[in-house]
């Protein structure tokens, strides 16, 4: 129910996109502006609230048995997109005339951006105690924020063809961290699939399959999305989530064969190598196509 209720959600705010409702002025701002604000902050407020299964349970145990788990340095990504989204809403929240003629993406972005942050408002209110033996729910919705995150990532993307070069300002304050955001979601909604698998009591061998295909998998989704649109920084999320897991498996030694851990941890490692380099590509083109200026020059 919840993810029918989260998906209902998520209709919505796309089916606004395209209406009046989008230029209505409220507390004297546009529905967009508050959009955007709001929903970061619902987020940002749900993720104070304590008690979540990752707070409570802690580190992995070599009793749980879960696969595609990365270390817990991976978890530093948050620091730069909670910043980066942070200048966002203050930059969301100027008036229009200290925005850049340009920045109308933002606006398009908006009703995608919104039910991202609703839907991950829910999974912190799904991924509790009680849904240990229920972790579709939380998958779900975090399958359905990635889902809008990555209509939100094409209209940045979007945003460095029609404006060429851009500056840091939009680089650090939008582009980069809703990049970050829509590949760590990705990766985070791979993971809570792998966790539902354990919670069935799946055997080990599909689990270790299906955490191996899960590597491959966003290497490969995250990788052709910025291929495809210009922007490395989603499959350079993946190189780095991809790299945590490689190293996330340690303390199951001993509980799992040897050489099954050896085999997936190579596996997240290569899927890693094969997202940086994908990233660099994406990156290296506009310098070699002629009459074009890289994305990531600072005007």
């Amino acid at each position: 129910m919840g993810a029918l209720g989260s998906a209902s959600v998520l209709y919505g705010f796309f089916a606004v996109s395209t209406s009046d409702l989008m230029k209505r002025t409220i507390f004297g701002l546009q529905s967009w502006q508050l959009m955007i604000s709001g929903g970061y902050a619902l987020f940002f407020c749900a993720n104070l609230i304590p008690g979540r299964l990752d707070t409570v349970l802690g580190r992995p145990k070599r009793t749980d048995l879960r696969f595609f788990t990365p270390a817990g340095f991976a978890f530093a990504i948050w620091a730069p997109i909670f910043l980066g989204e942070m200048l966002m809403m203050f930059s969301v929240l100027m008036p229009d005339s200290l925005r850049s003629p340009g920045s109308g993406w933002l606006e398009a972005m908006a009703p995608s951006y919104a039910a991202a942050s609703v839907a991950q408002a829910l999974w912190c209110l799904a991924f509790r105690p009680w849904a240990l033996k229920y972790q579709w729910i939380p998958a779900s919705l975090l399958t359905i924020a990635a889902l809008a995150l990555f209509e939100s990532h094409r209209h940045v993307a979007s945003s460095y063809s029609m404006s060429g070069a851009a500056s840091l300002w939009s680089l650090f304050a939008c582009r980069i961290p809703v990049a970050l955001h829509f590949g760590w979601i990705t990766a985070a909604a791979a993971l809570s699939w792998n966790g539902q698998l354990a919670s069935m009591g799946s055997s080990i061998p599909i689990r270790i399959t299906s955490a191996t295909l899960s590597c491959y998998a966003a290497a490969a989704f995250l990788g052709v999305t910025s291929i495809v649109r210009g922007d490395g920084w989603p499959a350079a999320t993946a190189a780095w989530a991809l790299y945590a897991v490689s190293k996330g498996h340690e303390v199951l030694r001993g509980a799992v064969d040897n050489a099954a851990i050896d085999a997936l941890n190579l596996a997240a490692l290569l899927s890693s190598s094969a997202s940086l380099a994908m990233a660099v590509f994406t990156w290296a083109i506009p310098f070699f196509s002629s009459g074009k200026t890289c994305a990531c020059a600072c005007v």
